[in-house]
């Protein structure tokens, strides 16, 4: 996120170049005119600049005791008088104390003075630029403002800006009635001061200012008498000290108490660094020291540390909303504030013209200005990442700590319970007491708790909004949930990151707000994948369903084809026995279709095991040499029709123990029958059994089509066939009887040279 107004090195060369240029016109013309300062018997001469006379009737170390009529003790009692507002060339009689002498001298402000003119418009130049910020603070809608509390605090510190300005215009013009105003107006910004020093380091879900309502009553009476004069003129040194005692007060006591620690050091330290240089300068006033210098000193830090209050404030609140929304919107402030300059510069060549002035002053009215947007934006991020560095380091590295470990699990998010788990180490390792996380009903639209730590009851969380913010207080949710991180799907908020306070400090710095809200990224990639795999699962288990009716089809065809040989020879049998006179042929007949009736009913009984997974079996005893002849008994008729050459050498006749007496028959004949399909008629088929020390081989060998590598890798999966008409079962039914029986089934083929496959048992 760029919290620059103006791109960084952009500002820095700008601020360097007026800077030099501004010092170096500054020191070839100074300021002429008098520097003064209030003096018990009048006003005291702090310093002569270049008056144009020589000798200047005006010296250092002189007491004003009148100008014209106006005496200093009239202009004390009755402060509507201004007895310096005379017009550059306008001659006025001063009345002087020069040590034991009394004087009376003709002075006028030099034509040349065009700087006090060119000060008020760089006080002006700031001013379109205030209103402009608060103007496009207050456009932004409601759920992309981050703290909806902080809009009134943004007014707060717009008001007390201003009034810091207003207060220095009205200095520089000295019209009639300036220090009433001034002085009134040190009253209200007293209040402002406060209930700023008030809010800002308090947390999330502090409440106003108590007796705010009050204090601005009684202050504006104070304000009231000031501009009735029913106040001593000093009153307005009562004024100033309340703007820094009662906030320093404050802060020192939230110190103490341990209430908000860190943040009201930081605000502490930011009130005597204000106000430091102003204590120095009235400690040090002497003869032999120059105010002035000092004065300058003290509105130069005031420069560099008074936007600091603005800029901790927005640190501190986000008072006002998301920054990467409002860019385009800057641009919208630039532009207004050039155009003011524009128009200001302007008036400054005008007036040069009507009055003589030299160029150096229009520069100089917009240098003050200039300087002090520039200042405030390159001090935005020095000051964010110190605090950051100072206050939230170790935060920040547990911060950096979770990132890493988010990256890094990123896919286990969309687990079952990853996601969940994550958000749990999560909090654990930040120490965040409490946290949720709710996502939007694709159906309902409604957002329900999918994950809750703290005792978190689930509530009511629309219209959060799209940005991550933080928390209103006010309903239930608020009184424990401090941010908010939306978690952005498809463009759309789609669900939410709720946290609570983090031990014994609930503040969450800008630059966490924006890390975590990357790592709701991750969460939100996180319930996309569930959703995008719940819903591969449903499309699953439907396909499955259609699959395995489908496969209940084929298995019937494949049990059909398993049936249909025996059923052939049991029917020939039975026909060949009605056909026969003889007693010998019929008997023989006879037997032929008793087996084979036995064998139907076997192959029946060992699909029915077949389909009762998990069921428990009665190992028995089988003749390996027997259910390889019956298997090729079985396909005798196939093998005639093909004309194919069976070359069949079995070994010493072994027995093992199968689970039933025909799996061993039904996976031969399986095997058998593809070697059939692959040489397609005029082939040779080999079948031969091999005994080892632990383990029976049977190996079928054919020589005809073959398979490919790929071929081979699936040829054992469900529904994977080679053939135009295959069901792609039998071969996954063959495997699965061999496997349930403690072996395997090995395969070694090549294109259209043949394929060999082998049984391997255990004894």
């Amino acid at each position: 996120m760029n919290y620059n107004i103006i791109p960084y090195k952009v500002s820095v060369i700008v601020l360097l170049v007026l800077t030099a240029f501004y010092l170096a016109i500054y020191a070839l013309q100074p300021d002429p005119g008098l520097s003064l300062q209030p003096h018990p018997d009048g006003w005291f001469v702090d310093d002569v600049e270049d008056c144009g006379i020589t000798p200047c009737p005006v010296v250092s170390g002189d007491i004003i005791t009148a100008v014209d009529d106006i005496t200093f003790e009239e202009s004390r009692n009755d402060r509507r008088l201004a007895p310096f507002t005379q017009s550059p060339g306008e001659h006025v009689t001063l009345q002087l104390q020069r040590g034991t002498q009394s004087l009376v001298v003709d002075w006028f402000m030099p034509t040349t003075d065009g700087l006090g003119f060119s000060r008020l418009l760089a006080v002006f130049f700031v001013m379109p630029f205030l209103v402009a910020a608060g103007f496009i603070a207050y456009q932004v809608p409601e759920n992309q403002v981050r703290n909806p509390h902080g809009r009134k605090l943004f007014i707060v510190v717009l008001v007390s800006y201003a009034l810091f300005l207003v207060s220095g215009l009205l200095s520089f013009t000295l019209l009639a009635g300036a220090s009433l105003v001034s002085h009134a107006l040190a009253w209200i910004q007293a209040g402002t001061m406060t209930e700023l020093h008030w809010e800002l380091p308090e947390r999330l879900e502090s409440r106003p200012l108590p007796g705010r309502k009050v204090m601005y009553a009684f202050l504006g009476v104070f304000a009231l008498m000031e501009i009735l004069q029913l106040l001593p003129w000093r009153a307005y040194y009562l004024a100033c000290a309340i703007q820094v005692v009662v906030p320093g007060l404050m802060l020192f006591w939230r110190v103490a108490r341990g209430i908000a620690v860190k943040p009201s050091l930081i605000m502490l330290a930011g009130v005597i660094l204000s106000w430091l240089p102003a204590v120095i300068w009235m400690l040090t006033t002497n003869e032999s020291t120059s105010p002035n210098l000092i004065y300058t000193a003290f509105v130069s830090v005031m420069l560099l540390v008074w936007p600091f209050f603005y800029i901790y404030a927005n640190y501190r609140q986000n008072l006002s909303a998301s920054l990467e929304k409002m860019g385009r919107q800057w641009i919208i402030v630039l532009s207004f504030t050039s155009l003011s300059g524009i128009v200001l510069t302007i008036v400054t060549v005008v007036a040069g013209t009507v009055f003589g002035w030299t160029a150096y002053q229009i520069v100089n009215s917009a240098f003050i200005g200039i300087a002090i947007l520039l200042i405030a934006t390159l001090s935005f991020r020095p000051f964010e990442q110190l605090i950051d560095k100072l206050l939230y380091g170790e935060s920040n590295h547990l911060l950096n700590l979770a990132a890493k470990h988010m990256s890094e699990n990123l896919i286990s998010l969309g687990d079952p319970h990853g996601l969940e788990d994550y958000a749990t180490y999560f909090c654990q390792l930040l120490e965040i007491y409490r946290c949720a996380i709710y996502i939007k009903d694709e159906e309902s639209g409604e957002f329900r708790m999918i994950f809750a730590r703290g005792g978190v009851r689930a509530e009511d969380v629309t219209g959060l909004g799209d940005v991550p913010r933080y928390l209103k207080p006010g309903s239930n949710v608020w009184q424990w949930a401090r941010v908010s991180l939306p978690l952005i799907i498809r463009g759309t908020p789609n669900g939410y990151w709720l946290l609570g306070a983090r031990g014994d400090d609930d503040f969450y710095s800008p630059r966490q707000i924006n890390t975590m809200f990357q790592m709701a990224g991750g969460l939100a990639a996180g319930l996309e994948m569930r959703r995008q795999r719940d819903s591969l699962e449903a499309q699953l288990e439907v396909i499955v369903n259609q699959e395995r009716m489908a496969a209940l089809g084929r298995m019937a065809a494949s049990i059909a084809h398993q049936i249909n040989n025996p059923l052939q020879v049991l029917v020939g049998s039975l026909e060949a026995y009605g056909g026969y006179g003889d007693p010998g042929l019929q008997n023989q007949y006879l037997i032929k279709a008793h087996e084979t009736a036995l064998y139907l009913g076997e192959i029946v009984s060992s699909i029915t095991m077949l389909l009762r997974q998990g069921s428990s079996e009665e190992w028995r005893l089988v003749d390996v040499n027997e259910s390889v002849q019956t298997a090729v008994m079985l396909a005798g008729d196939r093998l005639k029709e093909q004309k194919i050459e069976l070359n069949l050498h079995l070994g010493p006749a072994v027995q093992i123990p199968l689970t039933s007496p025909s799996d061993l028959i039904q996976v031969m004949t399986n095997l058998i029958d593809n070697a059939c399909d692959a040489m397609n008629g005029n082939g040779q088929l080999s079948l031969e059994t091999i005994e080892s020390h632990q383990e029976i081989i049977i190996r079928v060998e054919d020589n005809g089509s073959g398979m490919s590598d790929e071929q081979q890798a699936r040829v054992f999966e469900p529904f994977y066939t080679t053939k135009e008409r295959g069901t792609g079962f039998g071969l996954a039914v063959a495997y699965s009887i061999i496997e349930r029986n403690g072996g395997k089934i090995n395969v070694s083929s090549k294109l259209n040279h043949g394929s060999t496959f082998e049984i391997v048992v255990p004894k």
